[in-house]
């Protein structure tokens, strides 16, 4: 997000300058290829105006039934900003538009600002399915969009309680399950 976290920095790295191996950074590979981003694609997080989510990468595999929600920041650099936006947010499930918002709040140009926050529950799935959380701003004829993607499973039963794991376990999926017993030898 090229620092856009920090409230007043804006700036995108296009490519280093170096006298080196080109870096796999900005818009070009190290082959001088594009990227997988179209420019659409690159607007929505290195645009002159940007709407962020808190979703980290481990966000991005949901349950059905959990509760959902993330904060919404946006940053705007344009010229001329928006004045007093309109914040809409989806949570597309499959073909399934599940809920949605509006959010108002008060915004700050030349810097990254807090929008609001969304919170929902996911619904019930019985197989996994795509899904996406979709926010646009408004005003006027002017508009924004960004888009993040991730994937919803049906919620599962416990494992049976013969089950145990043997060892420590440190970057799996089983130190979610903190009702499956631990032994060592």
């Amino acid at each position: 997000n090229c620092r856009r976290d920090y409230p007043r920095l804006a700036g995108i790295c296009h490519f280093d300058a170096m006298d080196a191996v080109a870096s796999p950074q900005g818009i070009m590979d190290e082959f001088y290829d594009r990227k997988y981003a179209d420019a659409e694609m690159w607007r929505q997080t290195n645009g002159d105006t940007v709407i962020l989510s808190s979703l980290n990468f481990n966000d991005r595999v949901l349950t059905g039934g959990q509760a959902f929600g993330c904060n919404l920041s946006v940053s705007d650099f344009s010229h001329p900003h928006f004045r007093q936006p309109l914040a809409r947010w989806r949570l597309i499930i499959g073909d399934n538009e599940c809920s949605s918002g509006e959010i108002r709040y008060k915004h700050i140009p030349f810097r990254t600002c807090a929008a609001g926050k969304i919170k929902t529950e996911v619904p019930a799935v019985k197989t996994p399915v795509k899904g996406y959380l979709e926010a646009c701003l408004s005003e006027d004829k002017k508009s924004v969009t960004n888009k993040w993607n991730f994937w919803v499973f049906p919620k599962t039963a416990l494992p049976s309680k013969e089950l145990a794991v043997s060892g420590k376990s440190q970057d799996t999926w089983l130190k979610t399950y903190g009702e499956i017993p631990h032994f060592s030898r």
